[in-house]
């Protein structure tokens, strides 16, 4: 029996014997018995129309006039059906959204596994009531596939798949704090800035957005006398301090 999730072909060996027909039955548990007849010259039938993820018992005998013959059985059950119309929507520079409609069948859990096109993998085991699921810390500006699967027991579907590109920052790598200004950032707080704009050399900062319109390197930090700033040269090259509250950058 070759099954999918809808259909099983059934094959068999023809009898020694000539005959005229054979007789083909199929069912589940929650359905009634399916019998159809075949030519005798045939040694297949497609069940089509099947349930997913359902145990079918099917029965196939020879016919030669009135006579029947025994009858050969075997046991399968039909595949998961997949997930259905994946989908990506309200994407952004560092997110998206993928949603999707559920198999018709029960499933345990859901994974996903998103990879972008430079070949960061992330796998996701999902409830199997999710339909939908929020992906964040995206990188700007990247291609991502997004591929579903879902699974009931031992039974897995086939992987249905998406692909997606996020929104660009105007510098994906800012340089200073007044281009991480400029990519919508607006909080005073720690920042990422990449030295000469190479992602190669990432630095964190304190960036002040808000004096003389934001977009500031904030080399010193003084505010409430919990830092000792009398320290030697060497301390002062190297920088000090909680880059979060008081500090020398270095």
């Amino acid at each position: 029996v070759n099954i999918t999730d809808s259909e099983a072909l059934a094959t068999w060996q023809p009898a020694i014997a000539a005959v005229d027909n054979y007789v083909v039955s199929y069912s589940s548990g929650e359905g009634a018995e399916v019998t159809e007849m075949v030519s005798g010259n045939t040694v297949e039938y497609d069940l089509k129309g099947l349930q997913p993820a359902t145990e079918y018992t099917l029965r196939v005998h020879a016919r030669k006039d009135a006579r029947s013959s025994g009858s050969l059985s075997a046991r399968f059950t039909t595949g998961l059906d997949a997930p259905r119309d994946l989908s990506a929507t309200e994407v952004q520079s560092e997110a998206a959204v993928i949603s999707w409609r559920p198999p018709r069948a029960p499933v345990t859990e859901y994974l996903l596994i998103y990879e972008s096109i430079d070949g960061r993998v992330k796998e996701l085991v999902l409830d199997p009531e999710t339909t939908s699921y929020s992906l964040t810390d995206l990188s700007p500006s990247t291609q991502y596939t997004v591929k579903l699967q879902a699974l009931s027991g031992a039974l897995r579907s086939k992987t249905i798949q998406t692909i997606l590109t996020t929104t660009g920052l105007l510098y994906p790598y800012p340089k200073d704090c007044s281009q991480a200004l400029l990519n919508g950032e607006a909080t005073s707080g720690l920042y990422t800035i990449y030295l000469n704009g190479d992602k190669a050399q990432p630095l964190q900062v304190f960036c002040d957005m808000s004096e003389d319109g934001g977009g500031w390197i904030v080399f010193l930090r003084r505010q409430n006398g919990k830092q000792d700033f009398y320290k030697n040269w060497n301390t002062y090259v190297a920088g000090f301090g909680d880059p979060k509250d008081e500090f020398w950058i270095g």
